[in-house]
């Protein structure tokens, strides 16, 4: 799929499941893709307050009965919608660190803001999509794209829709009953033990660097506990998970794990075959 083709499929999924999208919204939408949420948060705790402020003041009645929790937007990021998060179980205080640190995330520059509005522009005049290409010409060249302010919603969409939502990355979308179960976890009780599983790629890092961004997390990662060479027989190479180091790791982590002390181990290293620097966990 083309840049181009993957544009007009996010774009026309954004005005089929909210119809009064105007033209001002595309933009938005776009500007969200390239830009993430705009700004960096300096003041955490004014977030959250404001974040908080803005979900006691919702409607008690949805205004869109079909608006889910996490909305897909393209561009790696995503919206998650105030409306459901009490439903969901996780706590205010949890999403404004992965707001933050959603914020301070990689995102576009206003070089790649302009060409996909340009992109935008080619989709008006081949008619893929329902709006005047000469309003966005205009748009253009009114736009400061130096400064590359943000949009906001059109007053047809915000009276429709009441929009009240924040912007994450994907990452935290894909993994988001992950973070709930952890954050209620946490709610019950001090600190909690979480193991990662899952195939060669299928995002264990990923995730773990995720919830150690946004919970004082001590990670002890299994790649520490590769096998040795000395090690490497073919009846151990044969074994489900026998390429680890099981008997150093039930000797130097789980037993200590229990313990919810402070401890030290030692991670292999594949390069040089040795134990490295101890590790504080």
């Amino acid at each position: 799929m083309t840049d181009l083709d993957r544009l007009k499929k996010d774009l026309r999924q954004q005005m089929q499941s909210r119809p009064q999208t105007q033209l001002q919204d595309l933009l938005k939408l776009i500007y969200q893709q390239v830009f993430g949420g705009g700004h960096l948060i300096s003041n955490a705790e004014n977030h959250l307050l404001r974040m908080e402020e803005e979900i006691v003041a919702l409607p008690q009645e949805p205004v869109h009965l079909n608006t889910p929790l996490i909305e897909p937007i393209g561009g790696g990021f995503c919206r998650i919608h105030l409306s459901q998060l009490a439903a969901s179980g996780l706590r205010t205080q949890t999403l404004n660190r992965m707001i933050i640190h959603s914020a301070g995330a990689g995102h576009g520059n206003r070089t790649d803001f302009k060409a996909k509005v340009e992109q935008l522009l080619t989709l008006l005049t081949d008619g893929s999509l329902p709006f005047d290409p000469a309003a966005l010409t205009s748009w253009l060249a009114q736009y400061d794209f130096d400064a590359c302010p943000p949009i906001r919603h059109s007053q047809e969409y915000r009276t429709a829709y009441q929009p009240a939502y924040r912007i994450l990355h994907r990452d935290f979308a894909s993994f988001f009953p992950a973070f709930i179960a952890v954050d209620q976890g946490l709610a019950r009780q001090k600190t909690l033990l979480v193991g990662i599983d899952g195939r060669c790629g299928a995002g264990k890092s990923t995730l773990a660097d995720l919830l150690a961004a946004i919970f004082p997390t001590a990670l002890i990662r299994i790649d520490h506990f590769f096998l040795p060479p000395e090690l490497k027989t073919a009846e151990r190479r044969s074994e489900v998970g026998g390429n680890i180091d099981y008997e150093r790791f039930a000797q130097e982590v789980s037993p200590r794990i229990k313990d919810r002390k402070t401890f030290q181990y030692r991670p292999y290293d594949c390069q040089t075959d040795t134990l490295g620097p101890p590790i504080t966990v």
